[in-house]
């Protein structure tokens, strides 16, 4: 096809997201999407694969140390062939990331078991580990899930008559929860009209930002605590009945983030997982309230077709 897409059907004749293979897309997988109701049976085990993956490498982590688990991480990279997320060359600072992500692990390792099960997920980690948002957290998805993607991508195109190229190729590793351990995902491949491999996504799967968030949990499940402490009480004077008027969310900001936290980055991060270690159980309300709610804002397609054609 001259604009590179393997179609020229509008998303609501399709299942998939209708990139085409000469530009990306600022679209990410979600892993909160991995409950949806639309689900597609070959990503059944995603949100299974997803917790074994974390949950393995916290477990080398505590038992084998941090040498053993970048040997884990190494193998999660930006993935060409899939044409979503931010199109950079620039180094995403993986050794930051990844000291990140250990300064997580030592600090919830005092953790209960339901609570550390619950933080040892894709979209925790987007919410408590600095260095981790949508770009990073997409790129583990497609790492973790690429099995599944290529033969997706392989059933897409014999409903929709793409040609399938019948010589192995190489997609690199994927994660299989059986063995706990990345294998090589080689499979016969679709191909753009450039003949390079390319891969298709349900585009139940995508969002264009996360609706989950480190502000949107502070916001939603720290401050309405915050705002009935006695630091608060009073802070804007009182009604006629004697009732305080509440703190209004600029001023429970500024008392809690900006100002507390003023020398440091990565500022309401660093809030959230302090508030968390002192209450271990804040968060548990918010991951399932996060998932529960998957269906709720899958894009539109004529959204799709807008972006996928601007």
């Amino acid at each position: 096809m001259s604009n590179g897409k393997l179609t020229e059907k509008k998303h609501n004749e399709l299942d998939f997201v209708n990139i085409s293979c000469n530009r990306d897309y600022k679209l990410f997988l979600d892993p909160t999407k991995l409950y949806s109701q639309h689900l597609h049976p070959i990503f059944k085990d995603g949100v299974q694969k997803l917790h074994s993956f974390l949950l393995e490498v916290y477990r080398v982590y505590t038992e084998e140390g941090e040498s053993e688990v970048r040997k884990l991480l190494r193998y999660s990279s930006e993935c060409n062939l899939i044409h979503l997320g931010y199109s950079s060359k620039d180094s995403k600072g993986t050794g930051a990331s990844e000291e990140m992500l250990f300064d997580f692990f030592k600090k919830i390792i005092e953790f209960g078991t339901k609570e550390r099960e619950i933080l040892l997920h894709p979209a925790s980690i987007a919410i408590f580990v600095p260095k981790f948002a949508e770009d990073r957290t997409s790129d583990l998805l497609v790492s973790i899930l690429k099995k599944e993607i290529v033969e997706y991508t392989l059933e897409q195109a014999t409903i929709h008559n793409f040609d399938i190229e019948e010589t192995e190729y190489n997609f690199g590793y994927y994660w299989d929860f059986e063995s706990l351990s990345w294998k090589r995902s080689k499979n016969y491949y679709v191909a753009s009209e450039q003949g390079k491999p390319i891969l298709l996504v349900p585009k139940c799967l995508v969002s264009q930002k996360y609706k989950f968030s480190t502000a949107d949990f502070v916001k939603k499940i720290i401050f309405p605590i915050k705002k009935e402490s006695e630091r608060y009480q009073g802070i804007n004077g009182f009604y006629k009945n004697g009732a305080p008027k509440p703190a209004t969310q600029k001023q429970l900001i500024d008392g809690e983030i900006r100002s507390p936290y003023s020398n440091r980055s990565n500022k309401w991060k660093t809030y959230a997982m302090d508030q968390l270690m002192k209450n271990h159980n804040w968060y548990s309300e918010y991951f399932q309230n996060m998932n529960e709610f998957a269906d709720n804002h899958i894009i539109p397609d004529e959204v799709l077709d807008r972006i996928t054609n601007s």
